[in-house]
């Protein structure tokens, strides 16, 4: 039976449309081609940025410390930057619409009067905008895995690298056996602290050669427990204490940082592979390095899935309690799969449909203190997974809205029962007044916050995937957001300026928390606010926003990231000022219009501000009428998210486009800052 002539002719006209758009776009590149003039040789290049890339190993071989990696360099092999990308980040709207977007405002303004006319103020910020969507498309993945502490390798490998003094190590082992680490949960990777002690033998008493994961798991876990070692002494005022364990920290960090940066990915398929690629990837995403615990984590889950942790069957010769400690292991690299999964805009390598692994964790014996943690992590991890998969993969678009809604409550119940358990469990402990023995209760404190921090963040972003008035809520003024979104929103904001307060004494907690509650994932809070106060001139929110980036300020030495993400913020925080502005003299020149007084400043000024509120609409973070989109000659908001793709709801593919543009704009604040807009 032949294909309907209707739907025939409709297929015609939409692969013409395509090729008129690939014609536009080719000679747009001719074009700027030949005005940037003639290209280098290939003799020239840019200068190499130093990046830790994880290369294959062409044999197991490699493994073993006494085999010495190819070319050892400090920093890791150094991969042309020309060669490198941005890694992929979802269907974004930002992206189909970059070369679009990097003269657009010029255009926009110079249609009405020459940029140099417009007022200094809203040109800066034009101009700021523009730089930012411009940024995205720059390459950062080779930056994005350098590990800047990493040592040069001679010919005798990791085993001569400086350890951390022996007799500090002993006192920390033998205090891991009567008080188990309050901040260091991944410690339950390992079967327990006899066997962590016997890694650790291994490395500093090394009768035979110990492989590179041992090497990585050794330094890791040393690292962490030094980490609180600084950390309470900084909370017991112990200053002289703190620099000792932060330079017995620093060693175990420099040599993490060189295993990594020689690590090969066919490592083979054994229990302590599994534990180094935790501590890897979890100690990649404590730097802010999400692109390298991506590429750690995803190794973790394929070697998960050769050794079969993901089936509930017990393997040869497994007892009950070897299966539990396995399933620990697992869910550490699920809960990180899930987390980066939804973090990039991807899916994930665990699928739940193939795992049959009881959703327990425990009983662990001596670290069962930290079962409960790592189960409310799970939950978590899962409405993440749900999130992506339900709400905001491409398959999630094509449902329709009752589907998406009543998955996005399943989500939101999870996280909200999640959240009040964690409330619960912290004032508790801030009932008990004066913080407990080391001032361990203070850091539970801190710690409990910052995950309610992620949870209620995760949230947020459950909820900006519904209409308006989709929840209980009945509709309000934002045409973008249901209510529950926005004061989800200033919630989080006011739990993060708490949160800022507590870790601004201790630096060492500071830094986990910036990477981990802020960074890792991306702050969908303060997006929310800050398309709702430009949509609905909201005053409240604008100063939210404002606070939040002021916040940031005293951390901007934490590292760099956070830095970067400092000046994003303030970027942002000057464009809400200045279309604030713009808004007022564009109801200011509406009036005046109405009463046939056109005073040509005021009406270029609104039109400057409606083509601004346009630009921010192709950054999918502001919603614009599509009669209006048409009119400019920019088709539809519906067309944004995959163009010519049929059946997507519009706000669905509003809401994607969002999200996927946010995701694209936390990859804006891992740039140089050298290049930030000034």
């Amino acid at each position: 039976m032949g294909m309907p002539c209707d739907v025939l002719e409709r297929k015609i006209d939409y692969i013409e449309s395509r090729l008129d758009k690939i014609t536009s776009l080719v000679e747009k590149i001719a074009e700027s081609q030949s005005r940037i003039g003639t290209p280098r040789s290939r003799g020239t290049s840019d200068p190499a940025v130093g990046s830790s890339s994880i290369v294959a190993s062409p044999s197991l071989s490699e493994n073993v410390v006494s085999q010495r990696p190819e070319k050892p360099t400090a920093g890791g092999p150094h991969p042309d930057r020309s060669h490198g990308g941005s890694a992929f980040q979802g269907n974004s709207s930002v992206t189909a619409h970059a070369a679009f977007a990097g003269q657009f405002v010029e255009d926009a303004v110079t249609r009405y009067t020459p940029l140099e006319s417009v007022h200094p103020n809203m040109r800066v910020a034009m101009s700021s905008l523009k730089q930012l969507l411009r940024m995205q498309s720059q390459p950062n993945t080779a930056s994005e895995t350098h590990l800047a502490h990493a040592k040069p390798l001679g010919p005798d490998g990791l085993s001569r690298l400086p350890m951390a003094p022996l007799m500090a190590v002993v006192d920390v082992l033998r205090e891991l056996k009567e008080r188990k680490p309050v901040t260091f949960t991944l410690i339950c990777a390992f079967d327990s602290v006899e066997y962590f002690t016997e890694q650790c033998k291994k490395v500093y008493f090394p009768t035979e050669n110990f492989s590179q994961a041992t090497f990585v798991s050794v330094n890791a876990g040393l690292y962490y427990l030094f980490q609180e070692k600084t950390a309470l002494a900084v909370q017991a005022g112990d200053i002289a204490s703190a620099e000792n364990y932060r330079g017995h920290c620093d060693i175990c960090r420099d040599n993490l940082e060189t295993a990594l940066a020689n690590l090969g990915l066919l490592m083979p398929p054994r229990k302590e592979t599994v534990e180094a690629l935790i501590m890897a990837a979890s100690y990649a995403t404590e730097i802010s390095k999400p692109s390298l615990a991506w590429q750690l984590n995803a190794a973790a889950c394929q070697v998960c899935l050769a050794l079969g942790y993901h089936r509930k069957d017990f393997l040869p010769g497994e007892t009950e309690d070897m299966r539990n400690r396995r399933a620990a292991r697992f869910w550490l690299v699920y809960i990180l799969d899930k987390a980066l999964a939804l973090r990039f805009g991807r899916s994930s390598n665990l699928q739940d449909y193939d795992i049959t692994l009881p959703r327990r964790v425990g009983p662990l014996g001596e670290f069962e203190e930290h079962c409960e943690t790592i189960q409310g992590w799970l939950r978590h991890a899962e409405a993440q997974g749900e999130t992506y998969e339900k709400l905001y993969s491409p398959v999630a678009l094509l449902q329709p809205v009752e589907r998406r809604v009543q998955s996005a409550r399943a989500c939101a119940d999870i996280l909200l029962r999640e959240a009040h358990k964690l409330t619960e469990t912290r004032k508790r402990l801030e009932s008990n007044g004066s913080p407990g023995r080391n001032g361990s209760d203070a850091i539970s404190v801190m710690l409990l916050k910052s995950d309610e921090v992620s949870i209620l963040s995760t949230l947020t972003l459950v909820y900006r995937a519904v209409p308006p008035g989709a929840m209980a809520a009945p509709p309000g003024p934002s045409s973008m957001f249901c209510v529950e979104c926005i004061d989800c929103a200033r919630d989080v904001v006011q739990l993060h300026l708490e949160c800022t307060e507590l870790f601004r004494e201790n630096p060492q907690l500071s830094t986990a928390y910036m990477h981990w509650a802020i960074l890792f994932s991306p702050f969908i809070p303060f997006i929310v606010l800050f398309c709702h106060a430009i949509e609905n001139c909201h005053v409240g929110d604008l100063e939210r926003v404002e606070k939040f980036k002021t916040s940031l300020e005293p951390f901007r030495s934490v590292s760099e990231p956070v830095d970067r993400l400092y000046r994003l913020c303030e970027v942002l925080c000057n464009v809400a000022v200045q279309f604030f502005q713009v808004k007022q003299s564009q109801q200011e020149a509406s009036g005046q219009l109405q009463h046939h007084n056109r005073d040509r400043g005021q009406a270029r000024d609104a039109a400057v501000g409606y083509d601004f509120e346009t630009y921010l609409n192709q950054a999918g973070l502001l919603p614009i009428d599509d009669a209006a989109l048409h009119a400019m000659g920019l088709g539809s908001q519906s067309a944004a998210f995959e163009p010519g793709s049929p059946g997507v709801d519009p706000q669905a593919s509003q809401a994607a486009n969002w999200y996927f543009g946010y995701m694209n704009m936390m990859g804006w604040s891992q740039f140089s800052p050298s290049s930030w807009p000034q």
